[in-house]
């Protein structure tokens, strides 16, 4: 016996079915890794736990003696990286108000939402590096989603699901479109 199932585009019942897929997604990404939690060294796991305590002291930034110096935008590009900095400026604004007003309930949330932006600021810098320019924030955006998607710009297994979250914030009117 074949059992068919029909979903209206756009209901309720669409959404709900792809959160579970979403979920499902994270539940093998978790799973994934824990085979690789039990090969860590105990060096490494400590080196963990400190990572965490950073984040927890200092809102997720890391020691500013570890940060790579920016180097200077090239001037071509440079109207493509104030565009994303803007959006990634005005996304944080609105996350921090969410928060404040309890919307969002973790500052978990707000930090992996903010440094999943700076790591977009980081693949749009990358890329004016290397000559590509003139494009729209959506443009950017969905050239980020196809990299992570391919592998071709490098980034923890979380990253999709968490960029998800945080361009539909985006385009949702959090920062500014062009």
């Amino acid at each position: 016996m074949t059992v068919v199932r029909l979903i209206a585009q756009g209901t309720i019942e669409e959404a709900v079915i792809a959160l579970h897929a979403d979920k499902r997604e994270l539940a093998r990404l978790l799973l994934d890794g824990a085979e690789l939690a039990g090969k860590l060294s105990t060096d490494a796991l400590v080196e963990l736990i400190r990572w965490g305590e950073l984040d927890a002291d200092d809102g997720g930034t890391e020691p500013e003696s570890d940060k790579p110096e920016a180097p200077a935008p090239p001037r071509e590009g440079h109207d493509d990286l104030k565009l994303v900095g803007q959006a990634i400026e005005a996304l944080k604004s609105r996350l921090a108000r969410e928060r404040e007003t309890k919307r969002i309930h973790s500052d978990g949330t707000v930090r992996s939402y903010g440094r999943e932006a700076e790591r977009f600021l980081s693949f749009v810098e990358d890329q004016v590096g290397s000559g590509v320019h003139g494009q729209s924030l959506a443009e950017w955006m969905d050239a980020y989603e196809q990299a992570l998607r391919t592998g071709a710009f490098r980034a923890p297994a979380s990253t999709r699901l968490i960029w998800r979250a945080v361009a539909g914030r985006v385009r949702n009117g959090s920062a500014p479109s062009s």
